[in-house]
């Protein structure tokens, strides 16, 4: 009984850390992410996959009501390649002890392991869909 009380309070906890994640946090102040197309004509919505299959924009998919490969993009680090290499060469405490146990070239390839990971985060994840507003009709609205 106790294995089934730590499967579900695992699952809970991945559930929360999850939803507590901020999906929007590598968007800028005037970006807003896509989360929902509406199409209108005539004020009656139009659910006809024939036009909603020429949307140029689609939100980001989910999982469960979370946009999880979002999530996985986001992990992914900016500039990961000037970080790791400052947090190696700009110490020079850290790269003294390296240097005790590892070639240079063996150094280098830490960071390139590190740089190619990052990337392979970011191709596992979708990056964040941006409402882009010239892709729309003059007639279009956008509601927020």
């Amino acid at each position: 009984m106790t294995v089934q009380h730590v499967k579900i309070t695992l699952i809970l906890l991945i559930l929360v850390v999850l939803s507590s994640c901020n999906a929007v946090k590598r968007l800028e102040a005037d970006e807003h992410l896509l989360t929902e197309n509406t199409i209108y004509q005539n004020d009656e919505k139009v659910s006809d996959p024939r036009i909603r299959n020429q949307l140029y924009q689609n939100p980001n998919v989910k999982l469960l009501g979370v946009p999880l490969r979002l999530h996985i993009y986001n992990m992914a680090r900016p500039n990961i390649d000037s970080i790791l290499t400052s947090r190696i060469y700009d110490n020079p405490k850290k790269l003294k002890f390296l240097k005790k146990f590892w070639s240079e070239k063996q150094i280098i390839k830490r960071i390139d392991a590190g740089i190619n990971f990052n990337e392979w985060i970011k191709r596992t994840g979708q990056a964040p869909t941006i409402i882009k507003s010239n892709v729309f009709h003059p007639a279009s609205r956008v509601t927020s």
